[in-house]
C-alpha cells in the first residue's frame, strides 16, 4: 500500500505543521470517507503519539498535497 505525506497542526498542544504519512487515496474510494476514517483516523494515532496528554477533539490546517496526483489523497506519480 502506498502513502502519501500530510501535515497539520495543534493549536491545544501546539504542533505545527508536523509530518505525517497516512495510506493513499485509491481512486474508487469516496474522497470524503478517505478524509475522515482513512487519513483522519492516521492523523489521531500521529497526535497521539506525538502529545498524548492533549485532549483537543480535532487539529487544524490539515494539507493534503495535490502536484503530481491524478486526485485528492492519491500517490505523487513518479
Amino acid at each position: 500500500m502506498s502513502t502519501i505525506r500530510v501535515k497539520y497542526s495543534c493549536h491545544t498542544c501546539g504542533l505545527e505543521k508536523v509530518e505525517c504519512d497516512v495510506p493513499a487515496r485509491e481512486d474508487v474510494t469516496d474522497v470524503v470517507f478517505w478524509v475522515e476514517y482513512i487519513c483522519g483516523r492516521a492523523v489521531q494515532e500521529d497526535h497521539t503519539r506525538r502529545s498524548p496528554e492533549c485532549d483537543a477533539e480535532s487539529v487544524q490546517d490539515l494539507m493534503i498535497p495535490i502536484s503530481g496526483a491524478d486526485y485528492i489523497g492519491g500517490p505523487c506519480k513518479q
